[in-house]
């Protein structure tokens, strides 16, 4: 270090050849005198370069025109931000010293690009075997939006797309509207009831891709929910009694079903009946296997009922 600082003094010169020496001698200079001595065996304040690109969701193309941060997971310490694309690419390049250089410490980096957002992370350890380590980013998709539309009574209704943070009370319902949360499989009861504007704050709950939820309304309403379109196979395992039991299940995704293609989607448990609900009759509809002319279609954004007669894993491509 004091080399470097010596050779960036003004009217300083260091040859090549005193370089050379410098390098040669240092191990015996040190050696040589105890706090020498004592030094080789202390840890040496390494330093590690990071580096990555920024990806668009096809995780081929550069990305342009967003933000990238950089910080050490565990103390929260910033280490690098960037705007300033580098040959077409978003560099992500930090040092890494040797006080970081510990085991189970992990690095983030984050890209932001108006809505979207990609992450990843690294452990230290990764950097044992070489200086560099290569630490890309791809950006998620954009968010898209979807309105759901409800009717006065009861809804029946899911969440087309994953990532909205959708809770009870952020859902954008009138004062007095009621949700009812999760249908839990095991104990073949709903676990939770939020009212708008009444219920405590702890009794709020979030919304989850896959699963189906009743939503009463004393007027039409329009729910604008934001989120990402799925692309990735989605699956859940439904824990149902030894002896069957229902489930109530919605699709992430923003293509419509048939009521008859949902049996094919279940490994263990089979499904001998799937149930539909018609908001404007208030009314439900059932699909028995064995029945072909009682299939209907599933619409994005709606909820269906299916009985298992054991325990299942449901799959889908979206």
């Amino acid at each position: 270090m004091w080399v470097r600082e010596l050779a960036m003094k003004p009217g300083a010169v260091v040859t090549s050849a005193f370089l050379a020496t410098l390098i040669v001698l240092a191990p015996i200079i040190l050696s040589s005198s105890p706090a020498g001595s004592e030094l080789l065996q202390r840890p040496v304040p390494m330093i590690f370069d990071v580096l990555g690109y920024v990806y668009e969701p096809d995780g081929v193309t550069p990305v342009v025109d967003c933000v990238v941060n950089v910080t050490d997971k565990l103390t929260g310490e910033w280490l690098l931000t960037t705007t300033d694309p580098v040959y077409g690419f978003y560099d992500i390049w930090f040092d890494v010293t040797y006080s970081q250089f510990l085991p189970d410490h992990v690095f983030n980096a984050t890209a932001t690009k108006g809505s979207q957002i990609g992450w990843n992370e690294m452990l230290v350890e990764n950097l044992h075997e070489s200086r560099f380590l290569w630490m890309d980013v791809v950006l998620s998709p954009p968010k898209v939006s979807f309105e759901l539309s409800l009717v006065p009574g009861w809804n029946l209704i899911s969440l087309p797309l994953i990532g909205t943070g959708a809770t009870a009370s952020t859902l954008g319902l009138r004062y007095g509207d009621l949700v009812i949360g999760r249908f839990n499989t095991s104990t073949q009861v709903h676990d939770e009831v939020y009212a708008v504007g009444m219920s405590p704050p702890f009794k709020d709950f979030p919304l989850r891709p896959n699963l189906g939820y009743y939503v009463h309304v004393r007027v039409a309403e329009v729910l604008n929910i934001t989120g990402w379109v799925p692309t990735t196979r989605q699956s859940i395992d439904i824990v149902v009694p030894p002896t069957g039991g229902w489930a109530l299940l919605g699709f992430a995704s923003l293509e419509s079903r048939h009521a008859s293609e949902v049996p094919g989607m279940f490994v263990g448990g089979e499904v001998n009946i799937v149930i539909g609900f018609s908001e404007a009759s208030q009314m439900y509809h059932p699909y028995v296997p064995a029945l072909p002319f009682t299939d209907f279609v599933i619409y994005p954004g709606d909820g269906f009922w299916v009985h298992l007669t054991a325990s299942a894993t449901w799959a889908y491509d979206p």
